[in-house]
């Protein structure tokens, strides 16, 4: 079974419309681990689709591919 550490996104946020690519979404229990690489945690895939709603945080997640962990 393939684990996902994480996800590359599309985003646009809620304010200017601007869309950006390339945003890093981590799958991390551990919130307060800091990572220069990553744009915001969740706890998995489930969470990450729930930012595919406008009006859960200031940005909104357009598309997202898995990253798989590797070992």
């Amino acid at each position: 079974m393939k684990k996902f550490k994480g996800a590359n996104c599309n985003i646009q946020w809620i304010d200017t419309k601007e869309i950006g690519t390339g945003y890093y979404i981590k799958f991390s229990e551990d919130i307060g681990e800091e990572d220069l690489d990553t744009f915001y945690y969740c706890k998995g895939e489930k969470d990450l689709k729930s930012l595919m709603v406008k009006g859960v945080e200031d940005f909104v997640v357009l598309k997202y591919k898995l990253v798989e962990e590797t070992t």
